[in-house]
């Protein structure tokens, strides 16, 4: 208990930092101040754009200027449902203003993300209130107008984006065609793609941190994981116990308290339509802490996911520490041939 105790203090509180910031509100005034995220759950952002990681997680860290915009601003007269489990409304006398934001991030990278926030409530210490809100919409009260509302509008931080952001870069030969390529932000537990030219995979833009990387050609996946295949009884205990939809799932790496997941189901709806004999599969990592003995499941993240045909041949997945916790480095490319040092793990079928 002592140790895990000390691994505790030893991993730095990223939810927590407090940062000067420059807070701007809809009717022009400014206050400045330290600012930090009450709770300890990161800013989240769900873009509507991308697929596979709709909820982006950002530290205040991370962030240069958060901007408001209004989405959709209208006066609504108060209403209320006629009758319980029915959608017949009643509308009353009067009227109140609602607006709808949308929430656009420029990050230290570069990098802009956009979309819609959950909203989050902060401490402020300096000159103005000692909590701030931001809100993915807000309501007015019956008989308020519109320029009755004070909202935040930007949140500025002092410190500049990085132009020309740093990232990951490589090759891969002896594999077969490059198909995909996936980085898994340890910190963030954000999945980023690559871009693909040929044999060559780019990442660019990336925030600081370390990086796993998955690389999935026509022939094997190459998998940035280094660990044991030696498991706790009762991490796989809880394992087995987890909600999952695929019912064949194999733990196949333990690195500290991160597992890497092979899943596999070909029973599922319009799979004939998909894989057409075949089979969908993923390999996931899933990030745990424990609790004296017992292991508790966090978060996961997905690296790769395939909707494998019937007539594609069997990957063999291969663990590859070369690929392993990278940091982005402008000067440094990746260059991974057959002779590159890795391990047979097992074969994907």
């Amino acid at each position: 208990m002592l140790k895990y105790f000390l691994l505790l203090l030893s991993v730095p509180m990223l939810a927590a930092d407090v940062l000067d910031a420059v807070v701007t509100f809809s009717d022009g005034s400014k206050v400045s101040g330290r600012l930090t995220v009450m709770g300890s759950r990161p800013i989240t952002i769900n873009q509507q754009k991308d697929k596979r990681s709709r909820d982006r997680k950002i530290e205040l860290s991370d962030i240069v200027l958060l901007t408001q915009k209004v989405e959709k601003a209208s006066m609504e007269r108060p209403w209320m449902f006629k009758e319980s489990g029915k959608t017949e409304k009643v509308y009353f006398e009067g009227e109140y203003p609602l607006i709808h934001f949308s929430t656009e991030i420029l990050l230290v990278s570069g990098e802009v993300v956009r979309g819609h926030i959950i909203s989050i409530p902060f401490r402020f210490k300096g000159n103005g209130p000692s909590k701030l809100f931001l809100n993915r919409q807000i309501k007015g009260k019956n008989g308020q107008k519109m320029d009755d509302l004070k909202y935040i509008e930007k949140i500025a931080f002092p410190r500049k984006a990085d132009s020309s952001a740093i990232g990951i870069s490589g090759s891969v030969s002896g594999f077969g065609t490059l198909q995909e390529a996936a980085a898994v932000d340890r910190r963030r537990h954000v999945v980023m793609n690559a871009e693909i030219k040929g044999e060559r995979f780019v990442f660019p833009n990336l925030l600081p941190g370390e990086y796993d990387l998955f690389l999935l050609t026509e022939n094997a996946v190459l998998a940035g994981f280094s660990g044991t295949d030696q498991f706790p009884e009762t991490l796989k205990k809880n394992f087995n116990l987890a909600d999952d939809f695929f019912r064949h799932r194999r733990l196949l790496l333990l690195d500290g308290t991160r597992t890497l997941i092979y899943k596999r189901r070909s029973d599922f709806y319009a799979a004939k339509k998909h894989v057409d004999g075949g089979f969908l599969w993923h390999l996931e990592i899933w990030n745990w802490h424990t609790a004296g003995d017992e292991w508790k499941l966090d978060s996961r993240d997905m690296p790769l996911r395939r909707m494998q045909k019937g007539r594609e041949k069997n990957r063999t997945l291969y663990q590859m520490k070369s690929l392993y916790g990278i940091s982005p480095a402008a000067s440094r490319e990746l260059i991974i041939r057959k002779e590159t040092e890795h391990e047979f793990i097992r074969i994907l079928d």
